[in-house]
């Protein structure tokens, strides 16, 4: 080759992955194939960071959720099996669970199991304080308690009913139970006997009463028992005394039906059921009604339309469902009053596939909008939905995902909002399954928009079932998966060169590279500006990938002081470079800068041979 003469071309930018149209389609400044890569700049691409166990578990993990309570920080997780631990501790066991949403809420978790995009059939929500594992809410008591008035007293003239309800010890405050009726003369007290014990979730009981002839309960001032153990308590009151109502305890539900997604809006806990949204009282996660005023009822024929998240954005909680996006508002009043509206009548999404607008904690920053994986693509939301979708630039990619509803419904959105990097577990064709086995990494350094956006296709050492942004040791936020594959918790580990030991299959295909358009070029150098560790192959292929050839490679330092280069003789139309590690290398990974292919173009057209 003479570098004079030669023609040359070079390829920066590397702005990730291009699969749209044809292999022609790709740009120079875009890679035909981007696997396992990092983007750590403009004009830069690198290997990603290595795998790590960060958790053994007892069995396969399907789910888990990052619990934040004041004493500590760990992984809930639910097994293959059915089986909800912390750590080796079992909680529960749903049979036929395939997931869990949950939410840290009042140094609780509140969790409720699912069933791919539904609520598990007959179950419940539940809470988790760290030590006691229980359902949410609670039941009342079952019995009155004995009523005499032997002392004197002040409860008025006329007939009391007396009743009792319990407290738990979240707080909860259950229905009242039967009640007593006490015929008082005007001058005596009412002495209580026989109050009713709860369960081991009871830390209190509270006495109600009516003023006298009356029906609507009151809470008796001093009308409590610290305990679940005694079961006396003298009352004394006028009814001047009852002043703060009890009568909203009669409907209070004594459990809390499981929903598909749990959230919190406006201090309350919504749960989203397949056909209603149930919204708790505020500051009361636990307190809801049967009498339908903390009940959303949407306009959707629940026979064939069925609810499957929720987010909160900008105090608007939306509601997606397997047809079409609604909003609703708290307008002050009960939320059986809020205001239903339509905001996309076509579009379908699931619990897994939005993300979260709001970081878990404040330093790691904001994320004012929402990522929604639609089988059209992956799609910002802001109030609407952004098209062009951010997935433009692999949408051949994007619909070799499997869509069928059994299968879309486990696609999984996480963002970091510190590297700026979104990530999504979606189950690609080539795998006959039905949760994730690959991840889909976008980068947003330079732009949360379809042109700016870098993608990578992250192949992981255990097919990504579950996966979510955590850090249950402290530090910082890492990407961890779970996987059918092995029982443990993995995460994507910075400044890791290795997948559990093993090389990253790292693959940067060049998109097809021409001397002059049209022509048939003689190819005769490669150069790169790469640093790295290790041995690092080369390949090169023509045309439509055509004839193969292998290229001596490199054995990289992390500061080569050179460029490296490689003569070629190749003889095609357009050259692609493939850089990929050497299987038998030790922790292999590269970070390239540039890339200058040189040749010459020799023909406008190859031979005709006649036969």
């Amino acid at each position: 080759m003479n570098a004079v003469v030669d023609n040359k071309v070079v390829i920066t930018g590397f702005n990730g992955l291009y699969d749209r149209g044809a292999e022609d389609a790709c740009p120079l400044d875009h890679l035909y194939v981007c696997d396992n890569a990092s983007f750590p700049g403009p004009n830069q691409i690198k290997t990603r960071d290595g795998v790590v166990s960060v958790q053994t578990t007892p069995e396969p993990v399907i789910a888990f959720f990052q619990a934040e309570l004041s004493t500590r920080t760990f992984l809930l997780t639910l097994s293959s099996t059915g089986v909800l631990r912390d750590g080796d501790k079992i909680l529960a066991t749903w049979s036929g669970a395939t997931g869990f949403s949950a939410i840290n809420l009042y140094n609780r978790v509140y969790l409720c199991p699912t069933y791919k995009w539904h609520p598990l059939s007959g179950e419940k929500v539940y809470y988790y304080d760290g030590t006691n594992f229980a359902p949410a809410a609670g039941s009342p008591p079952t019995t009155a308690p004995s009523a005499t008035q032997l002392l004197p007293g002040s409860v008025e003239k006329g007939k009391h009913r007396i009743a009792v309800l319990f407290q738990t010890r979240t707080g909860f405050q259950t229905a009242y139970g039967p009640y007593v009726e006490v015929d008082a003369p005007g001058d005596k007290d009412i002495e209580l006997t026989n109050v009713p014990i709860g369960g081991p979730e009871v830390v209190a009981r509270v006495i109600v009463a009516t003023k006298a002839d009356e029906l609507e309960f009151f809470f008796v001032p001093n009308g409590r028992i610290e305990n679940n153990t005694d079961t006396s308590i003298n009352i004394d009151f006028l009814d001047t005394d009852l002043t703060v109502s009890a009568g909203y305890l009669a409907e209070v539900c004594s459990t809390i039906p499981a929903g598909v997604a749990l959230r919190f809006y406006r201090g309350r806990l919504i749960v989203v059921g397949t056909k209603e949204v149930w919204a708790s009282y505020v500051g009361d996660p636990e307190t809801f009604t049967s009498a339908g005023d903390t009940t959303i009822t949407l306009p959707i024929d629940g026979s064939t339309v069925a609810l499957t998240t929720a987010w909160e954005l900008r105090d608007v909680l939306y509601l997606g469902t397997t047809f079409g996006i609604y909003s609703v508002q708290d307008n002050g009043d009960n939320p059986d009053t809020w205001p239903v509206l339509n905001v996309d009548p076509s579009q379908e999404c699931y619990d897994r596939g939005v993300s979260s607008p709001l970081s878990a904690l404040p330093s790691r920053g904001t994320f004012d909008m929402v990522l929604v994986a639609t089988r059209a693509g992956l799609v910002m939301f802001d109030g609407v939905f952004r098209y062009p979708p951010l997935s433009w630039k692999i949408d051949n990619l994007w619909h070799f995902i499997r869509a069928l509803p059994d299968q879309f419904c486990y696609v999984t959105v996480s963002v970091d909002t510190q590297q700026r990097c979104a990530y999504i577990s979606v189950l690609l064709e080539d795998d006959q399954g039905t949760t994730p086995n690959t991840i889909l990494m976008m980068d947003y350094k330079e732009g949360l928009s379809p042109d700016k956006v870098k993608w990578s296709v992250w192949r992981l050492p255990k097919k990504p079932t579950c996966s979510a942004m955590a850090n249950p040791s402290g530090g910082n936020y890492l990407l961890h998966f779970g996987s059918t594959e092995a029982s443990a918790i993995y995460a994507v580990q910075w400044g890791v060169n290795n997948d559990l030991g093993n090389p990253i299959p790292f693959n940067f295909t060049t998109a097809p590279i021409p001397i002059k358009q049209g022509f048939v070029s003689v190819y005769t150098g490669l150069r790169f500006r790469m640093s790295g560790n290790s041995n690092v192959w080369l390949t090169i292929a023509g045309e439509d990938s055509t004839n193969p050839k292998d290229v001596s490679g490199f054995t990289l330092t992390e500061t080569p002081g050179v460029d490296l280069f490689r003569m070629i003789n190749f003889t095609s139309e357009t050259l692609k470079v493939k850089i990929y590690p050497d299987p038998g290398a030790t922790d292999p990974w590269c970070h390239i800068r540039r890339i200058e292919v040189f040749g010459l173009p020799r023909w406008m057209m190859r031979p005709v041979v006649k036969s």
